[in-house]
């Protein structure tokens, strides 16, 4: 039994003993999550606006919300729709929120899908990043994984456009909670701007 011992610093003994802490979490979590699902409402409705000028894929599933606790190790809740992971032709919107850090805003789509949103005026947005590394599953701002579309060199755009997939995204601050809904159907809007077939 001496090897089996607990040690915590007095912060972390002020929060073991403190249930409240969980209890606030829990509550914030539960109206993200109640917003997110009513944001899943209002994109179905601007879907179906464009139905015939979207591609059939997009209806394919209704919205999905998730929800986990580590995702680097902090909590997030996901909205996902359209979602179709399906090789080759990926058409995913996802709406992201990360505990502490953000809210974003992701558009990710490969083969055909990809094809029609390259033919699109990306630089119309200045707050639009583009994933830049290997892996589409990565949800953070870093250098290493998004950066401005604005700030790169044509020829560095040009090499990031030629890999199997594009993924764009917006992000909100966390501290902007209270424009969370607003920014979810702002950036829901554009990715229909793009997705839309004359």
């Amino acid at each position: 039994m001496d090897r089996v011992k607990l040690q915590f610093s007095q912060e972390e003994s002020v929060l073991l003993t403190d249930p409240a802490i969980i209890l606030t979490k829990n509550r914030i979590l539960a109206r993200i999550s109640e917003m997110m699902g009513i944001v899943s409402e209002e994109e179905v409705a601007i879907a179906e606006l464009y139905r015939d000028q979207l591609p059939p894929e997009v209806f394919q599933f209704p919205p999905k919300l998730s929800r986990g606790e580590q995702y680097q190790q902090l909590p997030w809740l996901m909205l996902d729709f359209p979602r179709v992971f399906q090789d080759p032709d990926q058409l995913a919107i996802r709406q992201f929120f990360w505990w502490g850090k953000l809210f974003s805003s992701t558009l990710l789509v490969s083969g055909i899908h990809k094809e029609a949103v390259l033919y699109s005026n990306l630089m119309q947005w200045p707050d639009l990043y583009i994933c830049v590394q290997a892996s589409p599953w990565e949800h953070h701002f870093e250098a290493d994984n998004a950066q401005l579309i604005s700030s790169l060199s044509a020829e560095n755009y040009r090499s990031i456009c030629k890999k199997e997939f594009l993924k764009l995204a917006f992000q909100l601050p966390v501290e902007n909670w209270e424009k969370a809904p607003e920014f979810f159907l702002r950036s829901y809007t554009r990715w229909m701007q793009l997705l839309v077939r004359s």
